[in-house]
């Protein structure tokens, strides 16, 4: 989906930067296979004493979804929000960003299996916490990165169904001529 929103994006900034966070995510949602799911053992335990706190495609996995999150909201301000606003908006993109990586960094660094965590990932990509307690008590086992993952999933192809066609920039006041004539 990501390449059809690049291939198709007609000069609109809001289709290039949506296709640029579907490749984000798909190759974040590859890199979290590579490491959850397909080797973890033997990226992490395999001939040592003690596992290692983390691995390369565990933290690319990690940026690379908050990279994704980040481009998915400058395309959202590209396609709905006025030039003032999207400059703001694509402002906090950046900075959130930005700090997520330096909180990675310190993570490695350090290191700190909180810093490296999926909560701190969950509060630079996912605005509400306690999804999985809440779950669990009504006796749906799911947890955050479940609900987060088919989330995304339904989010995705619903989006792409509804805005795939036509997705594209907000045009501003000045672009369209109309100076308040």
């Amino acid at each position: 989906m990501g390449g059809y929103f690049l291939v198709s994006s007609r000069g609109q900034r809001s289709r290039t930067w949506f296709g640029v966070s579907l490749i984000l995510g798909g190759l974040a949602a590859g890199s979290a296979g590579i490491s959850y799911q397909a080797f973890s053992y033997e990226l992490k335990c395999a001939g040592r004493d003690f596992c290692a706190l983390t691995n390369g495609y565990e933290i690319a996995y990690s940026l690379m979804q908050v990279a994704s999150m980040s481009a998915m909201v400058v395309a959202v301000a590209y396609a709905l929000a006025s030039v003032r606003t999207r400059r703001a908006i694509t402002v906090y993109a950046v900075l959130n960003l930005i700090v997520y990586v330096a909180v990675t960094v310190a993570g490695v660094l350090l290191p700190s299996a909180f810093l490296l965590s999926f909560e701190p990932l969950l509060l630079f990509a996912v605005p509400a916490l306690g999804i999985t307690e809440s779950l669990w008590a009504s006796g749906i086992y799911f947890s955050a990165n479940d609900v987060l993952h088919v989330g995304m999933l339904a989010w995705l192809a619903i989006t792409a169904w509804a805005l795939g066609p036509a997705l594209k920039d907000r045009v501003s006041e000045a672009a369209r001529g109309t100076h308040g004539h």
